[in-house]
């Protein structure tokens, strides 16, 4: 399986392998990642996406959570010249970052705040993805061989289709360490080094992230969907019909997955090989096909998500 790390480097030996433009006056029209504000529920929904979020929100701590609340909360009150409040806010934050040690004196980092963020590659809106996938990794390639090479970094940049779920951790080693010299500051009457040594003790929060990438998420999904139909008691031609259609869609996904460096080459060929073979088993062998796809999606899923 291939480390998420893997990918960028998957998209750029893409980006050498092809041909430049035969247009060389082609100019840079950069795609455009959704606004991560922009609700997207078809993503949302997804169940690989939603098992991501809630495992990682089981991590978060209370008391981290409220402690990063009112160290934030003192950051704004200092910048709005309210040093008592800021004071206040300060004592909450280390009171509960003293109860997280008290609890877990090894800890290192305490989870404190989960976001995700919906990354979704916009091309040229043909309709067909993988052809516009590889489109903008071969514009990349001639970027690349005119110098531009900032340019062709954003563009890889781009070539994602996933959910990212970050993590902010608060380290344990340094923040209330960091939250009692703010403190200290402010009570030598030092107000714009305490606000400012607040800010860096902020920018310290390690961010820990996790990807799900959308269409392996949607091929499992169909594929899911299939099984129960192969499985259906008394199938008729319409559900072979509706099972055959979602084979054929979870396959385009898995093809869209490959274009942006998804998984490993022989892990798709795998994926497409028991595709085919359960679209003509019955049975026991067609129970067999799927429980092989979804042991290899979910390791491939895994492989992802790892930070």
């Amino acid at each position: 399986m291939k480390h998420p790390l893997s990918r960028a480097l998957f998209l750029f030996s893409l980006c050498l392998s092809l041909p430049l433009f035969a247009n060389e006056d082609n100019a840079f029209q950069a795609p455009y990642a959704r606004n991560p504000q922009e609700p997207a529920a078809e993503i949302e929904a997804s169940p690989a996406v939603q098992a991501q979020v809630a495992l990682s929100q089981r991590q978060v701590s209370e008391k981290a959570g409220a402690a990063l609340m009112e160290s934030r909360g003192a950051l704004e009150s200092l910048q709005e010249g309210r040093q008592d409040d800021a004071r206040e806010s300060l004592e909450r934050a280390l009171a509960d970052l003293e109860s997280i040690h008290a609890s877990n004196p090894g800890e290192v980092l305490a989870p404190a705040e989960v976001e995700t963020t919906d990354i979704e590659f916009n091309g040229g809106g043909s309709g067909e993805e993988v052809r516009e996938v590889v489109q903008a990794a071969q514009q990349a390639r001639d970027l690349l061989s005119n110098g531009r090479p900032r340019e062709a970094r954003r563009l890889l940049d781009s070539l994602r289709s996933e959910t990212v779920v970050n993590v902010e951790n608060i380290p344990l080693s340094t923040f209330p360490a960091a939250l009692r010299d703010v403190a200290r500051l402010l009570g030598a009457g030092d107000n714009q080094a305490a606000e400012d040594s607040l800010e860096a003790a902020l920018d310290s929060l390690v961010e820990t992230g996790t990807v799900v990438p959308h269409p392996l998420a949607q091929a499992q999904e169909m594929l899911e969907k299939a099984r129960q139909l192969a499985g259906k008691s008394g199938a008729g031609a319409k559900d072979k019909t509706g099972m055959g259609g979602l084979l054929d869609g979870a396959k385009a996904q898995l093809k869209l997955a490959q274009a942006y460096g998804y998984g490993d080459p022989k892990d798709f060929e795998d994926l497409f090989a028991q595709i085919d073979s359960a679209r003509s088993a019955s049975g026991g062998q067609a129970d067999q096909a799927f429980a092989q796809m979804e042991s290899l999606l979910s390791q491939m899923l895994k492989a992802a998500w790892a930070p």
